[in-house]
């Protein structure tokens, strides 16, 4: 797993990620990062690292891990750091502390209502005649079922499909 840090690290985060097979990872090191640019390690001072990071991962096809979120006593703060990471395309996010680990868990698992729609959506896609139908009222096309597919499988990971409900 490799950890990108520095400037010099962001402005090479594609090569890094690409650099070998052997690389399965990566992780954002946001707190060096920060330092380096002098900047508060907060949401908006990291957001463009945050998203070369999460880019050069995906491009890579290997997960994104975001930096650990430093205040332990701060659940809801944690949990809304790693839905923002969510959102942004990690797949993962740094744990300090033992007690982050359900927050961060929980933040990345879909809910039941997330997974009902991923099931619907997947499922109807099946039967698409032309590669673009309407689930709910909603537009979908491959992207969305891609989107919904990775939804089932964060929630198959979790233990939250129909089966283990």
């Amino acid at each position: 797993m490799a950890q990108i840090e520095t400037l010099r690290g962001l402005d090479q985060a594609a090569a890094i990620t690409a650099a070998s097979r052997r690389v399965s990872a990566v992780m954002f090191g946001g707190l060096d990062l920060a330092a380096e640019l002098g900047v508060p390690a907060s949401w908006d001072g990291l957001l463009y690292g945050r998203s070369r990071v999460a880019h050069a991962a995906a491009r890579a096809g290997i997960p994104a891990i975001d930096m650990p979120f430093v205040d332990v006593r701060d659940a809801e703060g944690c949990r809304a750091e790693a839905q923002r990471a969510l959102a942004l395309g990690f797949t993962a996010k740094m744990a300090i502390h033992p007690n982050q680990v359900p927050v961060i868990n929980d933040a990345y698992t879909p809910t039941a209502d997330q997974v009902a729609e991923a099931e619907r959506v997947t499922a109807a896609w099946k039967d698409a005649p032309d590669g673009v139908i309407q689930v709910d009222g909603k537009m979908v096309e491959r992207p969305i079922v891609l989107a919904m597919r990775r939804t089932v499988a964060r929630a198959r990971a979790s233990g939250r499909t129909p089966e283990g409900r």
